[in-house]
């Protein structure tokens, strides 16, 4: 009978509704504060921009087939836009083809991203480079062919490896085609 009487003061009252309201509202904002990190994940992910910089051979010389050439490959990320949130890469791997002639390396070119650089944030902005000795005869001869006729038009695809909360997301696939070299 006590409980019910001090319920039914009015100050009780007041101090019940004021608490619950308080209650709502803390719980309304933390809803509202991981809903926002939730979406802002997946834009980042989604605003994440790739483009390729720099196509480099070096070592590249015709007169000599036991010198083995490398191709260097420059890429930039960035995220102009988005909101804070989970979302990082992790690895990147390209496969490259020039003249629409495909390398036969018998790996595929495999980046891992440093982990101080894995996070993306909205102002994101880095380069990275992927660099690969060609050993084989097969491969040096498409560099040859690509010198001997000035033809260098290159076509890449760029497989993304990212994650969202921790866990793995499906990879995502970039094309490009670059003409030239330096």
């Amino acid at each position: 009978m006590v409980l019910v009487n001090m319920i039914a003061d009015t100050k009780t009252q007041n101090i019940i509704v004021v608490a619950t309201l308080i209650l709502g509202i803390v719980s309304g904002l933390g809803l509202a504060t991981s809903s926002s990190y939730f979406a802002g994940s997946y834009s980042l992910v989604a605003n994440l921009e790739l483009n390729i910089l720099e196509v480099r051979i070096t070592g590249l010389d015709l007169t000599n087939e036991s010198i083995n050439p490398r191709i260097t490959l420059v890429f930039n990320a960035n995220v102009s836009t988005g909101s804070a949130g989970g979302a990082s890469i992790t690895y990147f791997r390209v496969q490259v083809e020039l003249n629409e002639r495909p390398f036969l390396y018998t790996q595929q070119w495999r980046k891992n991203i440093p982990l101080v650089d894995q996070p993306l944030y909205p102002g994101y902005n880095r380069n990275f480079t992927v660099s690969e000795p060609i050993y084989e005869l097969l491969d040096k001869q498409i560099l040859y062919d690509a010198e001997n006729s000035g033809d260098w038009t290159f076509d890449i695809l760029l497989v993304l490896a990212y994650d969202v909360f921790g866990a793995a997301a499906s990879p995502r696939y970039i094309s490009f085609s670059h003409e030239g070299h330096t």
